[in-house]
């Protein structure tokens, strides 16, 4: 008799503090995924709070945009898919929890973006998966390579999870879950997938940080922005570190967290209609 494939790992963390500007990003994806339109890689900088270096900021956004073909609809769910092409490179990280991580950038780009309107989730899946060096996997302990897969990356607006392989086994996997909200997980999705998940750590743990410019401090309070889509009435954004984008205008800032959120409370209102739950300024 085969043996069981190994539980995946699930390891919970939060971003709590970056949900808007995340969110806003996932808007963005869902609107290419609706009408076909081009993202540009420049959004991954702007929008993701990711620290990397300069550099490497400046050949994400050399590759230009992702371009996405023609929609298929079924179920309630729309699916393209989308390429990008340009030069190869290895994408730097530096997160309070995974540390100093890296993802190889292949030349072809690319995968199946969907979104299915029924459960209100985006995915990503990634044609090769990308490569990646995650030595904290390692360092914990766990029965895990530092060398491994990103399969696919799937986000309900209060959760984005990503899916690792292992490259020596590849039946191994790692869920990385991230939190928007304090009640959010993907947990119950991935037990219902995989039967069972061993869980790592808690998940008020805290990941993420920076973006262009950066990295910024998570603990800097008087560094936080309020950005607006450049369009009559385009989703809005709040960020830490300010933010040079043609797609995005100023709208408040530099100021703490707290009077970031409270200029978008009171000039911005929820989309009930947006399946990543933007917010529209007034």
């Amino acid at each position: 008799m085969a043996n069981e494939p190994e539980p995946p790992f699930f390891w919970p963390m939060s971003a709590e503090r970056y949900r808007l500007t995340i969110l806003s990003f996932i808007g963005e994806l869902i609107t290419s995924i609706e009408t076909g339109r081009p993202f540009p890689c420049r959004l991954i900088v702007n929008l993701l709070p990711i620290n990397m270096p300069n550099e490497d900021a400046e050949r994400v956004i050399a590759r230009g945009e992702f371009t996405f073909g023609s929609a298929e609809s079924a179920d309630n769910k729309i699916t393209r898919r989308f390429s990008n092409s340009g030069s190869s490179f290895n994408l730097r990280i530096s997160d309070a929890v995974l540390k100093d991580y890296s993802i190889e950038i292949p030349p072809d780009w690319g995968g199946t973006a969907s979104h299915n309107y029924g459960t209100r989730t985006t995915e990503l899946e990634f044609t090769p998966p990308l490569f990646m060096e995650l030595p904290r996997l390692t360092e914990m302990g766990v029965p895990r390579s530092q060398f491994q897969h990103l399969v696919r990356m799937r986000s309900d607006g209060r959760a984005i999870a990503s899916e690792l392989e292992d490259d020596s086994i590849r039946d191994r996997k790692t869920i990385i879950d991230v939190a928007l909200d304090p009640s959010s997980s993907s947990i119950e999705y991935y037990e219902k997938k995989f039967g069972k998940v061993i869980k790592l750590g808690g998940p008020h743990i805290y990941c993420g940080g920076g973006g262009t410019g950066g990295p910024w401090d998570p603990n800097d309070d008087d560094n936080w922005y309020v950005y607006q889509q450049n369009k009559e009435n385009g989703a809005c954004t709040v960020r830490q570190g300010p933010m040079s984008d043609a797609w995005y205008v100023w709208r408040f800032g530099p100021g703490t967290e707290a009077d970031a959120d409270a200029y978008w409370r009171q000039h911005c209102q929820y989309d009930g209609e947006s399946g990543a739950h933007e917010k529209t300024q007034r």
